[in-house]
């Protein structure tokens, strides 16, 4: 039976029905995918739960276990008994936001009052809900109801913020990728301004004072640049 489930084929990770009303949150992920497409995101997100990838990750987990228990401080000092699933929800919020999109969302902290936080919890009650009305799981009834007009409203919330954070890190990448090259390239440059003035200057010593290369100047140049980019 073992056997059996780990070299099952892709027609035995299709997924039910109820599964197609997370797309419009979710999109064809690893959780909602199946067949051939399940295995093929399976595949790509494998080496990011690499164990020498997750252990870089634990500053931030345990920064955030350390704010999860001072929360639950809070509950045990008045001595009644607390649902302790929604400061658990909060907290694995705030590691996967941190840990996979780097920003810090203070989840747990504000609690719903945060708008991401307060997106996340409507749209889980809206989808339980279609499990009692599931006429809204058909998608031209859902958007012409009340709830089709309100899960657009969360949505924008979550994938507005989802983009912008994208962007944002796009847009790191892209200077930690460009401004290696043009600090070497205003190195090389400011080295033969230097050159040719200490040349016009003594003219008698050009022939035995020899330019550093260029080539040479950068590729020290760049290797400081990339170094120093790392603590960006």
């Amino acid at each position: 039976m073992v056997q059996f489930s780990c070299t099952a084929t892709s027609k035995h990770t299709t997924k039910g029905f109820f599964y197609k009303a997370l797309y419009p949150w979710l999109g064809r992920g690893l959780l909602t995918a199946d067949g051939e497409l399940w295995h093929t995101r399976r595949h790509l997100l494998t080496p990011t739960f690499h164990f020498s990838i997750l252990n870089g990750f634990s500053d931030v987990m345990n920064e955030q276990a350390n704010v999860f228990v001072s929360q639950l401080a809070k509950e045990a000092d008045t001595g009644k008994t607390f649902d302790i699933f929604h400061y658990v929800t909060l907290c694995a919020l705030d590691i996967i936001m941190e840990t996979a999109m780097g920003v810090k969302l203070g989840a747990q902290v504000a609690g719903k009052e945060n708008d991401y936080v307060q997106a996340i919890y409507s749209l889980t009650t809206m989808l339980a809900e279609r499990g009692r009305r599931p006429w809204l799981l058909i998608d031209f009834i859902r958007d012409l109801s009340s709830e089709g007009k309100k899960e657009k409203q969360y949505l924008q919330v979550l994938h507005g913020r989802s983009r912008h954070e994208m962007t944002s890190a796009f847009k790191k990448i892209m200077w930690l990728q460009v401004s290696p090259t043009r600090s070497s390239r205003n190195a090389a440059s400011c080295s033969t301004s230097r050159t040719q003035r200490s040349s016009d200057a003594s003219p008698s010593s050009t022939s035995s004072s020899r330019p550093s290369s260029p080539t040479a100047l950068s590729s020290r140049t760049l290797r400081f640049a990339r170094r120093s980019t790392v603590r960006f």
